[in-house]
């Protein structure tokens, strides 16, 4: 059989060198630049986001107001007072306050002087508003309980004598 001499692949001088080597030097560099490029984007979007709520974009967002839901009783002797004073401050709202009117009733066999505003909550500050805005002093709110609160009673107005003295709401316009 024939026997060859042993060919060695050597690479002469003159021959380009492998370039596989800076070929992964180029594809890892392109993946160092995009993942640079990626972290960037996200520290820019994060900081864009820090900025706009420390500006007070969120600010804007739709605050709901505090919803006094109403019972109100006549106890100024005048026929159909309570209901009458019920249409009319059902369902003005402002920023702060929406009113709902729940309950209408007369306070029976006592005649009340002075108009004022009974808690049926715990917490006072939806009463006192409700006084503050109907022009009564709110450092007259009481705090008397409903036994059963079923209609989920946040405040009742007592009308007294002086009812005609009180400030009243304007109906919030439809849009």
């Amino acid at each position: 059989m024939f026997q060859t001499e042993p060919s060695y692949s050597r690479q002469s001088p003159s021959s380009p060198p492998d370039s596989r080597p800076k070929r992964r030097r180029i594809l890892s560099r392109a993946v160092e630049l995009a993942m640079l490029a990626i972290v960037i984007g996200l520290i820019g979007y994060v900081g864009l986001y820090v900025v706009r709520v420390s500006r007070g974009v969120t600010k804007d967002a739709d605050v709901r107001p505090q919803v006094v839901r109403l019972q109100v009783l006549n106890g100024g002797g005048i026929v159909g007072l309570a209901d009458r004073m019920g249409r009319q401050l059902n369902g003005t709202a402002d920023e702060q306050m929406e009113i709902q009117v729940v309950d209408v009733d007369d306070i029976d066999g006592r005649r009340v002087k002075r108009t004022f505003v009974i808690s049926r909550v715990e917490k006072p500050d939806a009463a006192k508003a409700l006084a503050t805005r109907l022009g009564l002093d709110p450092s007259e709110v009481i705090y008397e309980p409903l036994e059963n609160n079923i209609r989920q009673v946040t405040a009742t107005l007592v009308l007294g004598d002086d009812y005609g003295s009180m400030r009243m709401p304007a109906k919030q316009q439809e849009k």
